[in-house]
């Protein structure tokens, strides 16, 4: 799910949007809006300097941002202990507050 927004968003910023070939319109797409293409983008690369400090909590804010899943259902999928997902999720959300903030 990562890739499609971060992918959909570089595509609607890019500069070339004209050529022969058949456009196709996505429904799925319309519920992120265009002014949120730059911080999905901004996300995506604070996430990936996240991975580098912390793969395990770049991991966890995938699945519960992306991926909508619940503490309990992030610790399943990692096999971790829900207290620790949640302890991570804390600290990866302060790491990309003070990354994402002007």
């Amino acid at each position: 799910m990562r890739r499609i927004l971060v992918d959909h968003a570089r595509a609607s910023q890019a500069k070339k949007r004209s050529g022969d070939g058949a456009q196709i319109v996505l429904d799925a797409f319309d519920v992120v809006p265009d002014h949120a293409s730059t911080e999905i983008i901004e996300l995506d690369q604070a996430l990936q300097e996240l991975e580098q400090v912390s793969s395990r909590q770049a991991k966890i804010v995938e699945l519960r941002y992306f991926g909508g899943l619940t503490v309990p259902e992030t610790a399943e999928a990692l096999g971790m202990n829900p207290r620790t997902v949640d302890r991570d999720w804390a600290a990866a959300r302060v790491w990309l507050r003070r990354r994402l903030r002007p």
